[in-house]
Formats: structure tokens, sequence, C-alpha cells
């Protein structure tokens, strides 16, 4: 799979190397995964939270709906949403290399309080003595962007039966150090970066990052955080969020997985050999169009042929000397001779049609419609364009549906944080509940 993805994305990306550059390519992965990324994430969604059982008098339930459906939905409604570009990056990856992916986590902040000593008003003796206590000043279910390199899970042949998942992040030592304490950072192993054409490393790199693997393992209920290198594992906790599903990130966008292997594998894969027929057309193409010149050869003694050429306007005559032997000789006809084109056009216009068969092609195994393009042909009857419209809006309902599933298993579990890890206050004050009809 990653190897398909790098391949895929310097397609993507029209990444070419020096013998490329001369090669014509018309780009039909770029366009066909912006039409569909148009298609099927336009605007950020609305979430949408109701009660099991619409009980009348159940107005707990109903307002403990309506608290959680405000804070969700608060997220996409800023102006400048994280949730929102995660949500963007997770589906482009998806639709270019197979699989999109995102990570929940509870982030707190805290800090010092005093608590003055409790005193018997009676008898002045002092029931509790003063502390310093921790309070919660902050605290967010965050949403993080997991790239397709940094996301893994154990062998299986279908989600349920994942059994650990596993995310990847590139710590600095000064991470390191406040995360896992100075003695684990220590002896954790930075990837130091290479100079360009020198394979020395900088002593102080300061893009030196460690591989530090977080592995949530559903079968002993444990998290793992583990740094490539490094001689012991750096962190292990038991169950820290306490999540139904125990996996902090739902199932990811995969691209046609099926029950043998859970693999996601990408669409383009699919539609590599015509993409490249495709481009080898449009090469040929290119240089065919370069040949399709008006170029002869002259005789050389027929001086006024070359003038004609380079130096004469409209309704202008070139004097010949000794006329009766050039018009002997056959006229110009004698005296130039041109290199045929025909051959080269007739070509070039089958090589069109051809392209634009292959075109169709690559349309139709990915399941593009006109429609959906935008393009139509000129006295296609009604009942033919409702035929293709019905055939890509099937497709694209499909996919809508997998977004739907993805964004609503991570909203549910960053409903489920804050159901249990949010203090009250913090509740009630996000949702600003307390100015709705429903304060008390």
């Amino acid at each position: 799979f990653q190897r398909d993805a790098r391949k895929i994305i310097r397609r993507y990306l029209d990444w070419r190397d020096a013998w490329e550059e001369d090669a014509s390519r018309v780009n039909l992965v770029w366009s066909t995964v912006k039409v569909l990324l148009s298609m099927l994430y336009a605007r950020p969604p609305k979430a949408d939270v109701s009660r099991a059982w619409q009980d009348a008098e159940d107005d707990q339930a109903r307002v403990a709906g309506t608290i959680l459906q405000r804070m969700l939905n608060k997220d996409f409604e800023e102006q400048v949403s994280s949730w929102d570009a995660t949500i963007r990056q997770g589906i482009e990856d998806w639709l270019v290399v197979g699989m999109g992916q995102c990570w929940l986590r509870y982030e707190v902040e805290t800090e010092e309080q005093e608590v003055p000593a409790i005193i018997d008003p009676m008898t002045g003796m002092e029931l509790e003595p003063a502390q310093t206590v921790e309070r919660i000043t902050e605290e967010e279910a965050c949403l993080d962007y997991v790239h397709y390199q940094d996301f893994f899970w154990s062998p299986a042949r279908t989600w349920r039966e994942v059994r650990w998942v596993a995310r990847r992040v590139h710590m600095t030592r000064e991470q390191l150090e406040a995360r896992f304490g100075k003695a684990i950072a220590s002896v954790v192993p930075m990837q130091q970066s290479k100079r360009e054409n020198d394979d020395q490393t900088t002593k102080h790199d300061p893009w030196a990052r460690a591989e530090v693997f977080e592995i949530w393992c559903k079968e002993n209920e444990k998290v793992y955080w583990y740094a490539k290198g490094a001689p012991v594992i750096l962190d292990v906790k038991d169950d820290p969020l306490a999540l139904e599903g125990f996996f902090p990130c739902p199932m990811p966008l995969a691209a046609n997985i099926t029950s043998v292997n859970f693999l996601p594998r990408a669409d383009y894969v699919f539609a590599q050999d015509q993409f490249n027929e495709l481009d080898e057309i449009n090469t040929r193409i290119k240089w065919l169009t370069r040949a399709a010149k008006v170029v002869g050869i002259y005789d050389k003694s027929a001086d006024g042929i070359q003038r004609m050429f380079q130096q004469a306007s409209e309704n202008q005559l070139i004097p010949v000397d000794n006329w009766a032997m050039f018009a002997e000789a056959g006229g110009i006809k004698g005296k130039v001779d041109w290199v045929p084109i025909e051959a080269v056009v007739n070509a070039i216009e089958r090589l069109r049609v051809y392209r634009a068969d292959k075109t169709q092609q690559i349309y139709e195994v990915l399941g593009i419609s006109d429609n959906m393009r935008g393009a139509t042909r000129s006295g296609e009857p009604a009942t033919a364009q409702q035929i293709k419209e019905q055939f890509g809006s099937t497709r694209i309902q499909l996919l809508q549906f997998f977004i739907a599933q993805w964004i609503s298993e991570a909203l549910r579990i960053k409903a489920e944080i804050i159901c249990k890890h949010f203090q009250p206050e913090t509740i009630v004050r996000r949702s600003n509940i307390l100015r709705t009809p429903d304060a008390q």
C-alpha cells in the first residue's frame, strides 16, 4: 500500500524525473479527485444528536442531547476550524491514495490553587489544614489528522478483527522531555536529516525528530509508547479514555477493501493501465504535431523561389530570369518539392479519436459520468442523460455514506470523551445552555 501510495502521489502532483520532461500528460487523476472532492465534501457537516426514545417527559435526555449537539457543532462552525481541515485532509487522502484517518485525544491544562484551611467557628480549631490542589483550567477533545504513512493496524480480514492500532508522531527532544521525562528522553535516538548532496549529518540538527509510536492494544486494554531504536518502552497506561470501542479513532476511510484482507487499494490502481496509455497517446500527438509543418526542398539555381517565401508580401510579383526555361522545367512545381504531411495529419486525427475513447474508458472505470463533469453531447436524448445521472449518483451516494459514517464515528468518540472526562462546569460553559429556556 505504501509503495503504491508513493507512486500515486507522484502521478497526482505530476512530479517528473529528468527523462520524463519531454512527455505530455493529461492529468485526469488530479481533475477526477477535484471533481469528487467538490461533490462529496462541499461544506462542513452538521451533527445531529437525538434521543433513542422520543419520550415527551424525558427532559433530561432531551437537554443532554441539545448540550452535546451544541458542543459538537461548535468546532465545525468556527471560522478557522481544525475539525473541518482535518476531515477535508482525510477525505482527500482517501480519494488519492485510498485511505484517510483521524485521531482523537483528551487534552487538559491545570494550575495549582491554594485551598484555605477549614476553621471551626465555635472553637477556633483547625479542622482541615490548608492545601494546594490542581485545578483544571482548560480541557479539549482534539481531533488530529493522521497521515496515511503514520497509521498502522494489526493484520486482519475485517476492522472488527483488528487487535491494535497505532500512529507515529515525530517529536523533538524538548517534547520528549515534557512528555516522558529527561531520563527516558535521553535514551531515545533522534532521526537526523542529511544535508543535500552529502552523506554527513549535522551534530545539532534543528530538524532532528524521534519516531514515537502510540500503540492501543485492545486485547489487554493498554496503551504503549515506543520509540524506534529505543531500548525500553517509553510508557504504558491502562485504557486512559475508557471508550466503549477502546480505539481513539474510527474505522479509517479505506477504498476497495474486502473480507479477505483489510488493506485499502486506491481507485487509481484499477485504471493505471488506461492512464499510462493515455499519456503515451498524448506524447505521440505532441511529437507528431511538431512534425506536421510545411517544409521542402527547392532548386538552388531558382533564386526567385527562396525570395518568394522569405521576402514577398501580398500582391507582389517576383521576377524570374529566362522565363521560357523556367516554364519548360515545370515552373514552381518543377523547382520545389514538399515533404508530404498527409500521413502525419491522418495519424494525428486517428490518435485524437483514440485519445477520446481512452478518456471515456477511464471515466467508465472510475464511475465519473458526463453529467457529473458538466459535459453532454448535442442531440443526446433526456433519457440517456437521466441514465447517466442515476448511474453516477448511485456510486456517489455510496461514497457519501462512507464519509458520513466516518465523521459520525469520530463525533461519537468525541461525545463520549466529553461525557466521561469533561468537568460539568466546562460542559455548561461551552454549550451556553444557561442562556436557553432549558437553563433550569
